[in-house]
Order: C-alpha cells, then sequence, then structure tokens
C-alpha cells in the first residue's frame, strides 16, 4: 500500500523544501529585486499553504477513520497499539538550508531532503498504515476459515 492519504503532506514538505531552497539560491545571488528564484519560493511557500485545508480535512478522516476502527472491533491491545502509532505521528522536522553554500551544496541539500522525507513516508508512515490494515485483514480471514 502506498501512502496516498499522506500524500498533501509529502508535497507540502517538499513544496517547503523547494521553497527555501529558492530562497537560499536568491539570497546566495545577493538577493536581486527581481529575481526567478524568489518567485519561484513564493510560488512553492504558496503551494504548501494551498495544501493546508486538505491536510486539515485529512487529519480530521484520519481520526474518525481510527475512532471507527477502535469502536467497531472493540479493545484488543494489538489493535489499540497499532491505532496509537498512528495517532501519534508527528510533523517531520527540516534543517534550514545551509549558510554560505554554493549552488551545488544546495542541490545536495534540498534533493537529499526530498529522498529523506519520501523515505520516511514510506518506510515508517507507510508501514503503520500497512501494519494495521493487515492486522484487520488477517483477522478478518481467520475470522472467515472458522465460519
Amino acid at each position: 500500500m502506498e501512502f496516498r492519504s499522506g500524500q498533501p503532506f509529502l508535497t507540502s514538505y517538499e513544496a517547503y523544501i523547494f521553497s527555501d531552497y529558492h530562497e537560499a539560491r536568491w539570497k546566495l545571488a545577493g538577493s536581486p529585486a527581481n529575481s526567478l528564484d524568489l518567485q519561484e519560493a513564493q510560488r512553492w511557500m504558496y503551494r504548501s499553504e494551498d495544501l493546508v485545508m486538505e491536510i486539515v480535512k485529512n487529519i480530521q478522516a484520519l481520526f474518525e477513520d481510527l475512532g471507527t476502527v477502535r469502536s467497531t472491533f472493540g479493545d484488543q491491545p494489538q489493535l489499540r497499539n497499532l491505532v496509537a502509532s498512528l495517532s501519534a505521528l508527528h510533523a517531520l522536522k527540516t534543517p534550514p538550508p545551509p549558510t554560505a553554500a554554493h549552488s551545488n551544496a544546495l542541490e545536495r541539500w534540498r534533493d537529499e531532503l526530498v529522498r529523506q522525507v519520501q523515505q520516511l513516508a514510506a518506510s515508517d508512515y507507510g508501514k503503520r498504515f500497512d501494519d494495521l490494515l493487515g492486522y484487520r485483514f488477517q483477522q478478518l480471514n481467520s475470522a472467515q476459515r472458522q465460519r
């Protein structure tokens, strides 16, 4: 399973990274008034801000779904732990771009952060969803075999 419900989160973090990248390039160039990097930094920042409502809706839907799972399937210790792990998802923290860096260092910083965000989403966040779904599918299959 891919972390599709988390796509707005990923896109938002990537937009922040690209915004910071272009802002750092703009500063590296001496902060010119009419700069494509400044325009790109602003465009990426607007993009990340545009995703806020979608993210809020996804968070609300996630917690409603987790509440439904807990109330429907009872208080099973493993289920409780799996739901709690999803409830404990936290915001990612990205380090600021390196200061006084050259363009190549900024590109490496940007590319590494994007890779880390994507990897974390797949390996940590996505895994938590997979674990919960796998547990429920296993229980459903077991219940069907017993019939």
